[in-house]
């Protein structure tokens, strides 16, 4: 029996894939993909990497259009960085080849976020166990060689809660927020002009002294460049803000979205070809596929109400299990561009994926795809 533990998503520009992490019942991990139009995925080297379970990928196109992996191997003690490469745009892949782990850390936190500089280099970051964050790159734009590790720390006194988002903004430059201890979210972003080509950490707060954020920030762009930033609170609420030049600290202040059923536990948000936000959440992990999504009617303005999507899993051909991860991106499908969103089930190697087009394409629709081994899939380490 294989369950899925954890999905990633990249695109450059009409080719995209999917990856995914995978446990078997004996405790073989491995890491797997899905192109376009394929009928089986694929073991990435077809040998498996020691995950630990908790492993989640990340994956990002360089600017010739390689896709490269990175994952986060772990026997539970000590564990390393990975990381694959395409050979050639949608060709072959490589070996694993390692990259390490900070130093004076046995393992860091196992998922990794990847994105891609202006520069064109690939920049990796991860979460050690002190909650601190790690940051390498590539030495030169798609090459397989790397600088060497450097510490971006945390926000003052308090450690980093959750994995770090990493976002481009459209100048290219990449900005990097995170939820600390205190329940507080802050970022830093790349400048040429500051020591290390970082600028110092700042503060986003949280919606209040009482309501504070309790998730990772999930981030959407705009269609005007400007980010807007959610997160889950102590409430069961999403609250967001976005950036603002005329208000203090570039920022919007903090504004509910609201609650639904137990409240919301995990976030996904993007931007709807045609310009709107759409953001996804799922609620408290006791409720089964509790999946709700809210849409701006146009870009900039108020929110709609919340949609549940429950019905969606009615067509499902398999008792589903806990739904989770939401990953979301805009991707190309058919003739038209949308909104596809991701989710794997807690108990199974099952993927779900939604889409939700832009007009004037159908509303929502849903399809299903397993994570099924070739059979002569070897697992020898």
């Amino acid at each position: 029996m294989w369950s899925v533990t954890g999905i990633a998503v990249a695109r450059h520009e009409e080719r995209w894939t999917i990856v995914a992490t995978a446990r078997e019942a004996d405790d073989h991990d491995s890491v797997w993909y899905l192109d376009p139009g394929a009928t089986a995925w694929s073991m990435l080297d077809n040998i498996h990497l020691p995950l630990g379970g908790s492993s989640r990928p990340a994956v990002a196109a360089n600017a010739d259009g390689r896709f490269e992996v990175v994952a986060v191997g772990s026997d539970g003690l000590t564990g390393t960085v990975w990381n694959a490469r395409q050979l050639s745009p949608g060709g072959d892949w490589s070996n694993w080849t390692s990259l390490q782990t900070p130093p004076g850390q046995e393992t860091v936190d196992g998922r990794p976020a990847l994105a891609r500089n202006k520069n064109g280099r690939l920049e990796l970051f991860v979460l050690d166990r002190d909650g601190k964050i790690w940051h390498r790159w590539q030495k030169q734009a798609g090459g397989d060689a790397w600088e060497g590790w450097r510490t971006l720390g945390s926000p003052g006194e308090a450690a980093v809660n959750h994995p770090p988002t990493v976002v481009q903004n459209p100048d290219g430059h990449l900005e990097l927020f995170v939820t600390d201890f205190d329940e507080v979210v802050a970022h830093r972003w790349q400048d040429p002009t500051a020591p290390g080509g970082w600028s110092g950490w700042h503060s986003l707060g949280s919606p209040s002294a009482e309501v504070t954020a309790t998730g990772p920030p999930a981030l959407a762009t705009n269609v005007d460049g400007r980010l807007d930033l959610f997160v889950t609170a102590r409430d069961g609420a999403v609250w967001h803000r976005r950036q603002d030049p005329s208000a203090p600290g570039g920022w919007s202040g903090w504004k509910s979205l609201e609650r639904q059923g137990l409240g919301f536990v995990e976030l996904a948000a993007a931007a709807v070809p045609d310009g709107p936000l759409v953001l996804f959440a799922l609620a408290d992990f006791d409720t089964p596929n509790d999946l709700w999504m809210r849409k701006q009617p146009a870009p900039g303005a108020e929110w709609q109400p919340w949609r549940q999507l429950a019905d969606l899993f009615k067509e499902e051909p398999s008792d589903p299990g806990r739904i989770m991860d939401p990953t979301v991106a805009v991707l190309p499908d058919s003739d038209a561009e949308a909104v596809q969103l991701f989710l794997r089930d807690g108990a199974s190697v099952q993927l779900h994926r939604l889409l939700v087009f832009a007009p004037p394409g159908p509303p929502l629709a849903a399809a299903f795809m397993q994570l099924q081994p070739p059979p002569d899939a070897t697992f020898d380490p």
